[in-house]
C-alpha cells in the first residue's frame, strides 16, 4: 500500500469517527423530538450515500427479479 492511499484511509477513518461520536451530543442538545432527528439524519445519510455512489460510479440497479422482491420486502 502506498503512502497516499494510507493517508486517505486514515482521513476517512477520522471523518467516520467524528460523525459517529457527535451523534450523542447532537441528540442531546438539539431541541427536537427524537423521531424527527432520526428522520433527518436518515435523509441526510441517504443523500450523502447516493452522491457517493454516483461519484464512485457504483451501479444501484437491481437486475434480478428475485432480488427485487427481497429489496421490496426489506422496505417494510
Amino acid at each position: 500500500m502506498n503512502e497516499k492511499s494510507h493517508s486517505n484511509h486514515l482521513l476517512l477513518l477520522i471523518v467516520a469517527t467524528v460523525c459517529l461520536s457527535t451523534s450523542g451530543p447532537l441528540g442531546k442538545f438539539i431541541d427536537m423530538p427524537t423521531p424527527v432527528i432520526i428522520w433527518w439524519r436518515s435523509i441526510l445519510a441517504l443523500i450523502i450515500l447516493f452522491f457517493f455512489c454516483v461519484f464512485r460510479g457504483i451501479n444501484l440497479k437491481v437486475n434480478n427479479k428475485k432480488d427485487r422482491f427481497t429489496f421490496l420486502l426489506l422496505l417494510y
